[in-house]
């Protein structure tokens, strides 16, 4: 039986199903469904689908971002990826969106991402032990890339601080002192005006990222819209922001608890941001301090630092805290 290779686009009457080719080959308690699917619309250049019989067998998305670049050549990336253990398919998938990235004029190919960092990307090392908003995918897709010409370009990891130390921290007094000379004022995120902090935290982030590995902006309604979407699943109490006498963002944590692990009271550390002026030095680690502190009082068991550069400066704000790698995380590139 031959295998064919389909290509469709969002409008396409066969979107639906190729969106829900997953639930086919996840089980139905699988941590796959805690999170819906991404998918960059505004980057996309189309979906991909090999099938044998009218039977998907893999499928990946085919992204062009106009502001991503690898090594400063042109990029595209590869996401949405699911598939069968079927290598004959996957590598038909592989090779055709390739051929369409080089048409396109791309020099590299990216994955798995979903059109930025902004979306989902990476995969996990360990997929036996997954935390909420984890990256989760079959065992074997790295296989699969690698066997396709992908190679690791960044690794990534997660770390997880067993007992919440609060003896190495700071003394609570000192920490009132230091915040008091810097003139900041850390708060929760105000959910009564959500969007407005939202709306402010866009420039913050943009200002904090901005040097990261292959970030590319993304438009203020963009992130708004995004993040919204955040509203029912951060801790309001941990997520939080320092601000100067001014009311300018200064820095930032996104914090939420563990819904996959609820027996445990855990929290997840998920995005730490801070302003690149080095006047600001060291307010994370006051930020982390003042966070694990009422952890500890509120009857947090465990903290994770999760899904971090292992090149980024929040990697070693989660050392200082005592956490422990739990999983890495890898992003393949591949040269056309």
């Amino acid at each position: 039986m031959s295998l064919k290779i389909k290509k469709i686009s969002p409008e396409s009457a066969e979107f639906n199903r190729f969106y829900n080719f997953p639930k086919g080959i996840y089980p139905e308690e699988s941590p796959k469904w805690k999170v819906p699917e991404d998918f960059d619309f505004k980057n996309l250049i189309a979906i991909y689908g090999v099938e044998e019989e009218n039977n998907l067998l893999a499928r990946a998305a085919l992204y062009q971002n106009p502001n991503l670049n690898f090594q400063n050549q042109p990029t595209c990336c590869i996401g949405n990826y699911e598939a069968e253990d079927h290598p004959k398919a996957a590598q038909i998938l592989f090779d055709q969106v390739s051929e369409d990235a080089k048409k396109l004029g791309a020099k590299f190919l990216l994955g798995p991402m979903n059109g930025s960092t902004w979306g989902t990307y990476r995969f996990a090392e360990n997929i036996n032990s997954p935390f909420f908003l984890e990256p989760h995918h079959l065992n074997y897709y790295q296989k699969h890339f690698l066997e396709a010409g992908f190679h690791p370009i960044r690794n990534y990891n997660s770390k997880l601080v067993e007992e919440i130390p609060t003896d190495s921290l700071e003394p609570e007094n000192e920490l009132i002192e230091l915040q008091k000379s810097l003139k900041v004022n850390v708060r929760p995120i105000n959910m009564t005006d959500f969007a407005g902090d939202l709306k402010k935290l866009h420039e913050l982030v943009h200002q904090a990222f901005a040097q990261n590995f292959l970030f590319t902006p993304l438009e203020k309604e963009e992130f708004v819209q995004k993040y919204m979407s955040t509203e029912k699943i951060l801790n309001q109490e941990y997520t939080c922001i320092a601000e100067d006498e001014d009311g300018n963002f200064l820095a930032f944590f996104f914090c939420l608890d563990d819904h996959l692990n609820p027996a445990e009271k855990r929290l997840i550390i998920k995005t730490i941001a801070r302003h690149p002026n080095p006047k600001w030095r060291g307010l994370g680690q006051l930020m982390g301090s003042l966070l694990y502190r009422k952890a500890k009082k509120d009857g947090y068991k465990s903290i994770i630092h999760a899904l971090m550069d292992e090149d980024a400066n929040s990697s070693s704000i989660s050392t200082k805290f005592a956490g422990k790698p739990i999983n890495r995380y890898f992003l393949y590139a591949k040269e056309l």
